[in-house]
């Protein structure tokens, strides 16, 4: 879910569910800096804080990790890079990574549909 509440930001939500119930979620931000380039922040209850540094283009959001702050217990998270877009009316998201040992690749993408 995205919410914008009149100032300069944006409100991100996001909880994704399985057959056999929850399976990740995150909140965050994102920003406009002055200089046109965009900003990310992002907190996980997995005890993962990650800030990104980004861009726009048309309807495409590009955002790559700059810094990735993990608590004592989280798994380990090298590198993430995220594109979130819209084509044909079809929100685009896809996240890539390298975390636990594995080098950086793409990790997963969901489509949302407009409904009503």
């Amino acid at each position: 879910m995205f919410e914008h509440f009149g100032k300069p930001f944006v409100a991100y939500t996001q909880r994704t569910r399985g057959p056999d119930g929850p399976l990740h979620a995150e909140a965050g931000y994102i920003r406009p800096t002055q200089d046109g380039s965009l900003e990310l922040v992002i907190a996980q209850p997995t005890g993962v804080a990650e800030i990104y540094t980004g861009s726009q283009d048309k309807e495409r959001l590009e955002f790559e990790s700059a810094w990735i702050g993990l608590s004592p217990t989280a798994k380990q998270v090298n590198r993430v890079g995220r594109v979130i877009e819209v084509v044909d009316g079809c929100m685009r998201n896809e996240l890539s990574m390298a975390s636990v040992g594995q080098d950086f690749q793409w990790h997963l993408g969901a489509e949302l549909h407009r409904v009503g």
